[in-house]
């Protein structure tokens, strides 16, 4: 049972007891809000949802970037004991017209800049009653078939009433994923997981330190380090969106101690030109999920140890590295299974796969509540996620003798050419170890022969130029030549989750595009026979 002081709600309200003034949320945009400032506004915003006649156990939807009123609402609506609905700030259209639908919010919260993204959303179809817009001072208040109500309004009258507390097996969030195989789910997640998920770095962290977060607040990754920072007694930083070049800058000017960062995010970090800010950073701590396969220069430019996991929405996090040691040698283990869960890698038919062997994992927990309740109004999906008893993460892994674990994909992103499977993220690790190259995503693309042919984008480094055949010798000693890519498209940029992750959904309708360069039209094509 997780004592109720740990529960993220109360532990801020502890806090703003016993150290009512000690910092606690800012933001880049220029908020300071101490432990008692900001549990005032959490007890604030729920006394304004009741009094809009939301009540325990319903749902309210919450559109905006990284900002204070994030964890206002998230919290507000805790002491409800009603549940948030966090709502990815890129959806828009029939997607978000089927989050708002299918998770029954009487109630959004939107930023008045994101308001033109409800333009082609049937409002009437799903169950809101009133939309709440932030910065409506700006704009004039506009018509969407809905009562609409600024952020004053809304607050009017409210005050910071004092309420039951809420419980370990209260919902914390109700998160969408990503929905790049489907129509987006709704994951119930509890207090209890979500605390699992962040408590697997331990205790390390004191008063002193300071999280950076750019993570969004529609993600366990956003909200992950707030829970933390509380859990520490200490401060978060939230910024809307992570910048390459507001990096450093951020990290300097909040004295931020602890940082998360995406691979994504970590490969551009290192294809920026070092500067001697780098090594000047109070940062010494940097949760990078997955490890960077040249971790050792990462670490030794910003003088930082490195830690990383294993974990998604559905469950806590399981698997974590015994500490910060990562380094470029143990660089691939995603850690060990921690003490509580149970792990099996299995084949298709669930049977258990030898060490070594890589298959989908599969979870089980010995304390109640640390894996998620399921998908919201999805029964079919949930029953399918836990068939024979066992939750099925999606994930390829495989297990060494020693116990580390090993991600290679995504079932989803798993490519097969000519009879063999090929773990994209295999080979996106190759290919990122060209110096010319700060990030790579390699996709699966249909094949006249059947199956299909290997294809990587590839974004450059800063004043950086490659030729397609060059990063092929690059790779032939260091891939099987099944695995070497047939077809190379050098981009701007990818499209990406506001959490950093590629959208390879997107990546495969563009399969042969206008500046794709395809090895059988090349010296090459022998390579792209094999």
């Amino acid at each position: 049972m997780l004592a109720s002081n740990l529960v993220l709600p109360n532990r801020i309200a502890e806090l703003a007891e016993k150290t009512p003034e000690a910092p606690f949320l800012h933001t880049t945009t220029g908020d300071r809000l101490s432990y008692a400032e900001t549990h005032r506004a959490i007890l604030t915003w729920a006394d304004a949802f009741a009094r809009h006649g939301i009540s325990a156990g319903e749902q309210i939807a919450l559109m905006m970037p990284n900002r204070v009123e994030s964890v206002f609402g998230w919290l507000g609506s805790a002491w409800l004991r009603a549940r948030q609905v966090p709502i990815n700030t890129a959806y828009r259209g029939r997607i978000l017209e089927h989050v708002l639908t299918n998770s029954g919010a009487r109630m959004l919260v939107i930023a008045a800049a994101l308001l033109e993204q409800l333009a082609a959303v049937d409002l009437l179809a799903t169950s809101l009653e009133r939309i709440v817009i932030l910065d409506a001072a700006e704009i004039t208040l506009p018509d969407l078939s809905l009562p609409v109500m600024s952020a004053a309004q809304f607050l009017h009258g409210a005050q910071p009433r004092q309420r039951e507390a809420p419980r370990y097996t209260d919902v914390a969030s109700i998160t969408y994923t990503s929905g790049t195989t489907g129509a987006s789910k709704g994951v119930i997640v509890y207090w209890a997981q979500l605390h699992a998920t962040i408590s697997a770095l331990g205790d390390i962290f004191s008063p002193d330190d300071c999280w950076y977060d750019p993570m969004p607040m529609f993600h366990v990754g956003g909200q992950g380090p707030v829970y933390l920072a509380a859990l520490a007694g200490a401060r978060v930083v939230l910024r809307e969106g992570f910048s390459v070049t507001a990096f450093v800058d951020d990290v300097q000017h909040y004295g931020c101690t602890v940082g998360t960062v995406v691979e994504t995010m970590a490969n551009f970090l290192m294809s920026r030109p070092p500067t001697p800010e780098d090594q000047a950073l109070p940062l010494k701590y940097v949760v990078m999920i997955p490890v960077i396969a040249n971790v050792d220069e990462f670490k030794d430019r910003f003088g930082v140890v490195v830690a990383t996991s294993h974990g998604m929405t559905e469950i806590s996090t399981c698997i974590t590295s015994p500490g910060f040691d990562r380094t470029s040698a143990n660089y691939r283990s995603c850690g060990r299974l921690r003490p509580g869960y149970h792990a099996r890698i299995v084949d298709t038919d669930d049977e258990e796969l030898p060490d070594g062997s890589a298959g989908e994992l599969i979870l089980r927990s010995d304390t109640p509540w640390t894996l998620h309740g399921g998908y919201l109004n999805m029964p079919e999906a949930t029953v399918a996620a836990w068939r024979n008893g066992w939750f099925h993460t999606g994930d390829i892994l495989s297990r060494d003798v020693d116990g580390d674990y090993y991600f290679h994909d995504r079932l989803k992103d798993a490519i097969r050419r000519r009879g063999e499977n090929i773990s994209s993220k295999e080979v996106e690790a190759e290919i990122n170890a060209h110096p010319a190259v700060a990030v790579s995503a390699v996709v699966g693309v249909p094949s006249t022969h059947g199956e299909e042919e290997v294809k990587a984008f590839l974004i450059l480094a800063d004043g950086a130029t490659l030729d397609p055949p060059e990063l092929i010798a690059f790779l032939e000693p260091r891939l099987p030549r099944f695995m070497i890519p047939r077809f190379i498209e050098i981009a701007a940029e990818l499209p990406q989750t506001p959490s950093a992750k590629v959208q390879k959904n997107l990546l495969r309708d563009c399969a042969h595009g206008d500046c794709c360069w395809d090895r059988m039209a090349s010296d090459f094509a022998d390579i792209a026979r094999s």
